[in-house]
């Protein structure tokens, strides 16, 4: 098949040649293998024509490429037309065939004479670079312990754990070293031997022969054979030979093969493992994406309940290191709860209870700091107030003097209807807190004690606390007009009634609402919950018998268009992992834009009966895991088991893998194990990774490792998954290889 395509363009093809004046000539083109050219000649000429060699193609592209080509489109058809792009960037042939089938010989013979000119032994090269990166590292030295090679391997882009990477290296001691390895009190490595243990580590099965596949038979790929790869795998039609030259460029570490413009395997590798190769799209994962100028209330935030406590409701210290903590994780909604300080200070902990303050300027000045580390969007502070008027005012000056100009104080215009967006208060502060409804200097509002609420309480002194605070919880307290003041577009309401807001709300009321009421409203009245929260910024809050901290399923309330799902940080778990995974999608910027349905006063939408028109199928192939998380004495007994498991609208669909087969002295795990979803929303989406040791598992919480990513943020086609620890942390090198296949339903 090659050779046909070589003898076609060595025959010689006629083409018009189309200028930029949008004028046009008959030429004729032909390959001349020996010289590696390709020489044109007017086509009633004999001689006199022009040349140019393959080594200075940069790119072939079909179609109306440039403004001439397409300005000859009405004449001539796009599957007849081709540009050949040359290495300055500037220059452009564009030609137009006599028939679609010569343009495609033409294009694909000139990609493999140009790769045939290419004259390089892969492998050898491959063997010279890592030698010098060898030399090059300890140049008075020729051989290297344990550490030094695991270090090299680092700088050269490759990343290890460190317990297999030692057995690899004593292995390959053992090995080659033989009766000699038994009297070495210091085991070492020369750099023959470090191209064995870097050759170990990256030479995989199903890397290698997804390389192979598009490889035409050598040990490296053109431009044009990646952009195949891209397009036929990973199904990113929009990249061009351009983009793909760039990543070369970025990712292949043998400098002829970098200088030739040609990928080898190392290079695949290297870009497997970078963010392109990852399964969420590095789009969604870094950048702000979404339409940031829509009101607040159209989209999910990032919220933190009781954000003060680093264990439980109870017991345990408060920290201002919990704001900087969820702060740099991108939430966007924190919560202080305000009492009376003995020496005239407010402070901050949870009433009736057994944690130990903290002073309110320090969780101010740690706010301050910490706010717009992550993210640039507004940042709610939500005040449950239980302090005196004198206490209250202190607060205000605190505010004013930590925060200046970074609080948002500005007065509702008279005719304001709607909450500003997230793009408008950039950079700012909005106080949540009670407001009084006519102007005086001080007030009666009805008070917000959630610590009130606790339930199942073992400790008798607290729960004597709680039993008469809940006698007198329906009194109102006072509030001062400065603290007032402070709640300007963030304004906290008591909760009736869907129809009592409906009637009375206003656009900057936000009520507050407990996990089972809001569950029962998503039961009874769910659409009518879903239209309370196109209007309303509404805040779901942990159950009371939640005193240990563990976390409500956000899904439940994020289906009803709640904005604000308050969620225990200090405790991970399977919702905490949900809760990451949803504000991943959105440059990690703690707001997610709400699906149309859940916004638009004209569409109607209930979580129970979501229809089939938003529903598609996918199907996740699990391939294989490397450098899985186990302990030293675990390394030649982990048994690794993969769970999937799907959060849809209404449902939750989960599949397992069988145990993985060890390879490579336990650094790779095979499954190559299909599972197929249907889906009913994609765009509220979410899929869970969890690892399991099948010798160790007794229970769906004995995972030692996950990872979960919002649907929508799929990358399709191949791609690794960076694990993470049970409680959020990086585990790399640990990984995951798999494949996604999306079709309709």
């Amino acid at each position: 098949m090659g050779d046909t395509l070589i003898n076609k363009l060595t025959a010689g093809t006629q083409f018009t040649k189309i200028k930029d004046s949008g004028s046009s000539k008959f030429y004729t083109f032909s390959l001349n293998t020996s010289r590696a050219v390709v020489t044109y000649i007017p086509t009633q000429r004999k001689s006199g024509g022009s040349e140019f060699s393959l080594e200075n193609i940069r790119e072939l592209q079909a179609g109306h490429v440039s403004k001439a080509a397409r300005s000859k489109k009405n004449k001539i058809s796009q599957d007849q037309c081709f540009s050949i792009i040359f290495n300055d960037g500037h220059k452009t042939l564009d030609l137009a065939a006599l028939s679609s089938e010569d343009a495609k010989t033409w294009i694909n013979g000139l990609r493999l004479a140009k790769k045939r000119s290419i004259q390089l032994d892969v492998p050898d090269l491959q063997d010279r670079w890592l030698r010098r990166c060898f030399d090059d590292a300890h140049s008075s030295k020729d051989h290297y312990l344990f550490e030094e090679c695991r270090d090299l391997l680092q700088k050269i882009g490759v990343s290890t754990d460190t317990h297999f990477l030692e057995k690899i290296f004593m292995a390959i001691v053992q090995r080659n070293q033989g009766p000699l390895y038994e009297n070495t009190a210091v085991s070492t490595l020369n750099a023959a031997e470090f191209v064995q243990l870097y050759r170990t580590v990256t030479s995989r099965d199903d890397l290698l022969n997804l390389f192979v596949k598009y490889a035409g038979g050598d040990d490296f790929w053109m431009a044009s054979e990646f952009q195949q790869f891209m397009h036929e795998e990973q199904k990113r039609f929009e990249l061009r030979e351009e983009w793909c030259d760039a990543v070369v460029g970025k990712y292949e570490p043998i400098p002829e093969c970098k200088k030739k413009r040609v990928l080898s395997y190392d290079g695949f590798f290297r870009f497997m493992h970078g963010t392109n190769g990852l399964l969420i799209n590095p789009y969604h994962r870094h950048k702000v994406n979404q339409d940031m100028t829509l009101p607040l209330n159209h989209y999910f935030i990032a919220a933190s309940h009781n954000t003060y406590l680093d264990q439980d409701q109870l017991s345990g210290p408060c920290s201002t290191s919990r704001y900087a903590n969820v702060l740099r994780q991108g939430c966007r909604f924190i919560e202080v709860d305000v009492w009376n300080g003995d020496d005239g200070e407010p402070i901050v902990y949870n009433g009736y209870t057994h944690t130990e303050p903290v002073l309110f300027t320090d969780v101010i000045r740690t706010i301050n700091k910490h706010a717009f580390v992550k993210s640039e969007y507004p940042v709610v502070l939500s005040i449950e107030n239980h302090c005196s008027i004198r206490q209250q005012k202190i607060i205000r000056e605190h505010l004013n003097s930590l925060l200046k100009d970074k609080l948002y104080i500005i007065p509702l215009h008279r005719n304001q209807i709607t909450i500003p967006s997230p793009n408008d208060l950039k950079g700012k502060i909005l106080v949540k807190g009670r407001r009084l409804q006519t102007f005086s200097e001080e007030g009666e509002v009805s008070e917000d004690d959630e610590a009130a609420e606790m339930e199942n309480v073992k400790m008798p002194e607290i729960k004597k606390k709680l039993e008469k605070q809940k006698e007198i919880k329906k009194h109102k307290v006072e509030l001062s007009l400065e603290l007032s003041d402070a709640a300007v577009l963030c304004q906290s309401v008591t909760f009736k009634s869907l129809d009592h807001s409906k009637k009375e709300g206003k656009f900057c009321h936000i009520p507050s609402i407990s996990e089972k009421k809001a569950a029962e409203l998503g039961s009874t009245a769910g659409q009518q919950f879903v239209e309370h929260n196109k209007r309303f910024l509404t805040r779901i809050y942990p159950g009371g018998w939640r005193t240990d901290s563990s976390n409500p399923d956000p899904i439940l309330f994020w289906n009803l268009g709640c904005s604000i799902v308050c969620m225990n940080y200090q405790s991970p778990g399977e919702y905490l992992d949900v809760n990451t995974a949803k504000f991943l999608q959105n440059g990690q910027c703690g707001y997610v834009l709400k699906p149309l349905f859940l916004r638009k006063g004209n569409m109607r939408f209930n979580p129970d009966t979501p229809g089939t028109q938003h529903s598609c199928k996918c199907t996740i192939k699990v391939i294989s895991g490397q450098f899985l998380p186990a302990s030293q004495n675990e390394l030649d007994s982990l048994e690794p088991i993969v769970n999937v498991t799907l959060y849809d609208v209404n449902k939750r669909t989960s599949f397992e893998t069988n145990v993985g087969n060890m390879e490579t002295q336990g650094v790779f795990a095979y499954w190559h194990h299909n599972m197929n979803f249907d889906l009913v929303i994609p765009e509220l989406s979410i899929l869970r990774f969890t690892l399991y040791n099948k010798k160790t598992m007794t229970s769906s919480n004995d995972h030692i490792a996950q990872y979960a990513l919002p649907f929508k943020s799929l990358q399709l086609g191949y791609h690794h998954i960076s694990m993470l620890t049970p409680t959020g942390d990086d585990l790399i090198p640990a990984s995951l290889f798999l494949h996604v296949k999306i079709s309709p339903d």
